[in-house]
């Protein structure tokens, strides 16, 4: 029986039943670059690809840059797809953090003629979802998810909801971050990396030729944790099925190679 408090009903909670969700990997890219190398990449961006002009992509974030170019690699392996109704979801980890130091530093020496506004929409944690989105032409939900490091797998708690709720065509996946901040053992505190992952939702016999396939549903307690960036590299590499817990062991990925996905 509901217990009355102040006028509010007090129920208990409602644990949703775990659905599976099943994606074909459309395609996936990993990129990684020094400090020194993001300017660039900017210029690169700017020259080549339609969106935000030289402008905006002059004061892009750092992470921003790289998964750009995670994104531009990834696309080379699907050429011909359109992403019109595709979600984009990505965990940037401490996204701006060298951007404002250097800007409150020169706030702090010459004022505020010194820095410039684009710093607030380029460094938040959505900003870098929001330019993959612009650049794809995306008009699904675009979300940052997380942002500090031990986030990482909160992204797929969030693709399976928005896959459920909103049923997008697909979903774009974008992890970020430093060397250092990506694993205890990095050596790097200027690399940065970046794995982006396109799930499509749409599978036919066709995608299935030479893809990935991956579900997500009920966890398995013997599933090792999420990590983008051994995934990244099994993804290049492995041949045999892997799985992963994400969502505080609540859910778990399946991986299928191309081969076994029949």
């Amino acid at each position: 029986m509901a217990r009355q408090a102040r006028g509010t009903t007090i129920r208990k909670p409602v644990v949703p039943e775990i659905q599976a969700r099943e994606w074909v990997i459309a395609c996936h890219g990993y990129a990684e670059a020094e400090h020194e190398a993001i300017a660039p990449l900017r210029r690169q961006f700017a020259d080549s690809w339609t969106g935000p002009g030289k402008g905006s992509m002059r004061h892009m974030e750092d992470q921003t840059a790289v998964a750009l170019e995670a994104v531009r690699l990834a696309r080379l392996m699907a050429p011909n797809l359109a992403f019109d109704d595709w979600a984009v979801l990505a965990c940037p980890l401490l996204p701006g953090r060298t951007t404002f130091r250097d800007n409150l530093k020169r706030y702090a020496e010459d004022g505020a003629w010194a820095i410039s506004p684009q710093v607030i929409p380029q460094c938040s944690l959505h900003s870098l979802p929001g330019q993959v989105s612009i650049i794809l032409g995306a008009h699904g939900p675009n979300l940052g998810i997380g942002g500090w490091p031990g986030t990482e797998d909160q992204v797929w708690s969030a693709a399976w909801a928005i896959d459920l709720a909103v049923e997008p065509q697909g979903l774009w996946l974008i992890w970020t971050g430093l060397e250092t901040d990506l694993h205890p053992g990095g050596t790097s505190s200027t690399r940065l990396r970046a794995l982006a992952v396109a799930l499509s939702r749409t599978p036919d016999s066709q995608d299935l030729d030479g893809k990935w396939r991956l579900a997500i549903g009920a966890p398995n307690p013997a599933d090792s944790p999420w990590c983008p960036w051994k995934a990244g590299s099994l993804l290049q590499d492995q041949c045999s099925p892997w799985s992963a817990t994400v969502g505080a062991s609540s859910l778990s990925l399946r991986f299928v190679p191309p081969g076994q996905n029949t």
